[in-house]
């Protein structure tokens, strides 16, 4: 998009009517996501695209059935199940498998190509038993992908809220940033996902964090038109101005 979407600071203490649709305007145009290196103008997995899942589950289903299927099938099963990496089995929530490489001694925070971690997977694809299991197993927290996408990042991103606030538990900075200066603050806004905004507001996340375009959750919330997350962060800071009187 070849629009500049950098807005310009309100040196004011209050916005104008104004300045919140010039905001809004251009938190519209504003598309983040935890993968940057995607440049489609919308939020995606760590998969390019919805169909590159399916076509992995439908390739890993074939197989599977063409394999077993033949006069030597536990041979064969073995084989394919083999040939399925760990990050594909927590992306798909197939825990089962995902257990018996664990098992076997798979390296349970090896990362692909991405340096994503099969944790990373699981938390971007909302296989919340999956994480939990890989958690259990000292799964590393501390992992980031190449451009600074964490298990945090993942879950606020796509709202999923029961493993945020497992992630929250554990105690995960709540107040990370990827390589744009995103919080999961500013990507469960920009998402609309109410319950992982305020889980995140309760955890302490800061709402006066800017991305690297200026731009804070409350500003990615207004210009996406999610009203009702609009009014968790006004309740939020009403609460907080309420503490201090």
């Amino acid at each position: 998009m070849a629009k500049d979407l950098n807005m310009e600071s309100d040196s004011s203490p209050v916005k104008s009517d104004q300045d919140l649709r010039n905001n809004a305007e251009a938190s519209r145009c504003l598309m983040i996501s935890p993968v940057k290196k995607l440049s489609a103008l919308r939020l995606v997995s760590p998969f390019d695209t919805d169909q590159e899942m399916i076509d992995l589950e439908v390739a890993s289903v074939l197989a599977e059935a063409d394999n077993c299927n033949d006069k030597h099938s536990e041979r064969e099963c073995s084989n394919n199940n083999s040939s399925i990496t760990i990050h594909q089995l927590a992306a798909q929530g197939e825990l089962n498998q995902l257990k018996h490489e664990v098992e076997q001694g798979v390296d349970i925070d090896k990362v692909d190509d991405s340096g994503l971690s099969p944790l990373l997977w699981a938390c971007a694809n909302g296989q919340c038993l999956t994480a939990r299991y890989l958690l259990d197993h000292q799964a590393d927290l501390d992992i980031v992908g190449n451009h600074g996408e964490n298990a945090l990042l993942f879950t606020s991103c796509y709202g999923y809220i029961d493993i945020l606030k497992h992630l929250l538990a554990l105690g995960m900075n709540v107040d990370y940033t990827d390589e744009t200066g995103s919080s999961g603050l500013m990507y469960a806004a920009y998402n609309g996902h109410g319950s992982c905004v305020g889980a995140l507001l309760e955890a302490g996340a800061d709402l006066t964090l800017e991305n690297e375009n200026g731009h804070t959750a409350m500003d990615l919330t207004i210009g996406q038109g999610h009203r009702q997350v609009q009014q968790v962060i006004e309740s939020h800071m009403l609460r907080m101005f309420d503490s201090l009187t």
